[in-house]
Parts: structure tokens; C-alpha cells; sequence
């Protein structure tokens, strides 16, 4: 235990890297948990998904941001493990809906209720951090200056790059229609 106060306290670099390591280890002991006859529906799933964020999340942490194109790579392996991220929560209600109902009554569950909170809210720390991560890259990779070669979409908020390419869209319309 740290003697910082809990409201004080700040994420480290790699708590992301350790929160999809705890995560990929609780949903392979959830996937062991459901019945066999899940396993080529579920388990397969539940396990590649989550194995697949911690492999995105470890190689975007081992790329070191000084060209515009190691942003992009670095970006895109963190935007592909948020991806899984949301991917593994759909697939964690399906577990719920699968585990826990049966026509219309709560079954037996293979999995306590108290592991589901756990395991959803790992999978929502876990999407927070890399939303914070990709935010500092962003903040950070502005800070160095190194914006050109780097494509409008990276740089530009989020909220803003929609409107731009509707408005190339009309231009472009004009243009060909005269």
C-alpha cells in the first residue's frame, strides 16, 4: 500500500498494461468456469478477445512516439485493443444472458454475480486507461511538434472531422456537377 490518499493518487504509465494482464487471467478463469457445452460458442471467444488486448497493449507500449508513423502504429494498436475491450463487454452479456437465464428464469448460475461486477468493471478500467493513453499520446505527440506526414484524422478532435469531410463532400459535389 502506498501512503498517497486514494483521491490523490495518479495512474502509473503501465496501469494499463497491468489492468489487461489481470484482465486476460480473470476472463480465462471465467471462460473454465462456464459449462463445456459454451466452449466453441463462448470460451474461445471470451479467451482470443482477451489475448488480444493484452498482445496490442504490449507492443504499443514497447513502440517509442518520435515519428509521425510510430503515433499511427502505436494509435492503431491501442485503438484496436479498445476495440476488443468493447467487443469482450458484449461478449461478457452474453455470458450473463447465457449463464444466468434459461427460458425466461434465472438458472443455476456457473458464475457468482459478484465475479460478473468484477469482471465488467475490468473491462470498463480498462477501456478508461486506454482512452486516457491515447488522449496523453495525443497531447504528447503535440507537444513534440512532429505533426507533419501525420493524416488530418489523427490530429483533428474527434468532433470536428466529420463536419470537414462533409464539407469537402459538398465542395467536391459542386465542383463536379458544374
Amino acid at each position: 500500500m502506498s501512503g498517497v490518499v486514494k483521491s490523490k493518487q495518479q495512474t502509473t504509465a503501465i496501469k494499463f498494461i497491468e489492468v489487461a494482464r489481470q484482465l486476460d487471467i480473470f476472463t480465462l478463469r471465467m471462460a473454465q468456469k462456464l459449462p463445456k457445452r459454451t466452449a466453441f460458442y463462448l470460451n474461445v471467444h471470451l479467451t482470443d478477445l482477451s489475448n488480444n488486448i493484452v498482445r496490442c497493449v504490449q507492443i504499443a507500449n514497447s513502440i517509442y512516439i518520435s515519428t509521425p508513423q510510430d503515433f499511427e502504429q502505436r494509435r492503431a494498436l491501442l485503438l484496436e485493443a479498445r476495440g476488443c475491450c468493447q467487443a469482450l463487454s458484449s461478449k461478457v452479456d452474453l455470458v450473463v444472458e447465457c449463464a444466468f437465464k434459461r427460458d425466461g428464469n434465472i438458472d443455476r448460475a456457473c458464475i457468482a454475480p459478484g465475479n460478473i461486477k468484477l469482471w465488467v468493471g475490468l473491462v470498463r478500467e480498462e477501456t478508461a486507461l486506454l482512452k486516457g493513453v491515447l488522449q496523453a499520446d495525443k497531447e504528447a505527440f503535440k507537444r513534440l511538434g512532429l505533426t507533419q506526414g501525420l493524416s488530418p484524422r489523427a490530429m483533428a478532435p474527434s468532433h470536428v472531422f466529420p463536419r470537414r469531410v462533409h464539407r469537402a463532400r459538398r465542395i467536391h459535389n459542386r465542383v463536379s456537377r458544374e
